[in-house]
């Protein structure tokens, strides 16, 4: 059996791309590496499958951490 070493990169800035589910996963792992990060989202809110009240105060949980840039608004 090959025998694979761990390879660990250091990341300065990162962009991810869609703020779902998935999305606010990776940028939770990018926060607890140190990295900063830019979230582009084509719907006007984080988490587009939640109600626009949650979705609102998990927004401005990711805003102390990033920049979001939505459909709707211009960089934020």
């Amino acid at each position: 059996m090959k025998k694979y070493r761990r390879i660990t990169v250091k990341v300065g800035s990162a962009l991810v791309v869609g703020a779902g589910y998935i999305g606010l996963e990776v940028a939770g792992a990018l926060v607890a590496r140190g990295c900063s990060f830019t979230v582009v989202e084509r719907l006007d809110q984080v988490l587009p499958t939640l109600d626009p009240e949650p979705a609102a105060v998990v927004e401005e949980h990711v805003r102390r951490h990033a920049r979001i840039l939505g459909n709707a608004r211009s960089a934020i």
